[in-house]
């Protein structure tokens, strides 16, 4: 049996990746990303919709910090509904390095970021293919994020052979799939410190990191 194929994926962080910052609010890093099955345009179209039924500007953009938490509820069911939402994140809790100077002195927090994505981007591929990912400007410079893109294809092509991945940055204002990511990893977030209130977010977000077919895994320990 083939492994599944989804068309695209958005990456986004929630948090930092400074475990010296535990600041209220910023005691988890998430890292996540979230594909579908269907193209950009399916995206563009359905996210349209919900932007005309919200009352908002044609491209405004959907933050998981912004909207309020009905609409992250409604963009959510959107994907899953008729998107075939796939969802992986890690969440790292920041506890741990509290009081063990060598993962404080570990990787710079822009290297823990890469580490992290790419850990979370290898189980993922475990169990999928994926046409395109796109991903948000976390990682600063060209050659930065050229490295990045070299990494992601190589994990890919260990779990797929023959198989082409395109990987692309974006703001996440000009992209619905890094905006979904967005809301995915910052409701994970508050879900796990217990701070969702809307019960149809909480629903979602409970079924999204239950489900078999995603990998949503923590709070793990700082450095692993």
């Amino acid at each position: 049996m083939s492994t599944p194929a989804l068309r695209c994926a958005g990456l986004d962080r929630s948090g930092t990746p400074d475990p010296t910052e535990r600041k209220t609010g910023r005691e988890l890093y998430v890292v996540g990303l979230t594909a579908v099955s269907v193209g950009m345009e399916e995206v563009r179209d359905g996210f349209s919709s919900i932007r005309r039924e919200c009352g908002m500007k044609p491209h405004e953009e959907f933050h998981g910090r912004q909207c309020p938490e009905w609409i992250q509820a409604r963009v959510l069911r959107t994907a899953d509904d008729t998107m075939g939402l796939r969802v992986a994140a890690f969440i790292y809790e920041k506890q741990s390095a509290a009081h063990n100077p060598a993962l404080q002195s570990g990787p710079t927090p822009a290297r823990f970021q890469v580490q992290a994505a790419l850990a979370l981007l290898e189980r993922f591929f475990s169990q999928h293919r994926l046409e395109t990912l796109w991903c948000d400007e976390d990682i600063q410079g060209r050659e930065q994020q050229k490295a990045f893109e070299t990494a992601v294809k190589r994990l890919h092509r260990a779990a797929h052979a023959g198989a082409r991945i395109n990987v692309r940055h974006r703001p996440s204002k000009s992209n619905d799939l890094i905006q979904l990511a967005d809301i995915a990893v910052y409701g994970l977030s508050r879900l796990t410190r217990g701070l969702v209130k809307d019960p149809e977010l909480r629903r979602l977000l409970e079924a999204m990191r239950d489900a078999a077919e995603n990998v949503v895994e923590g709070p793990l320990p700082w450095g692993e």
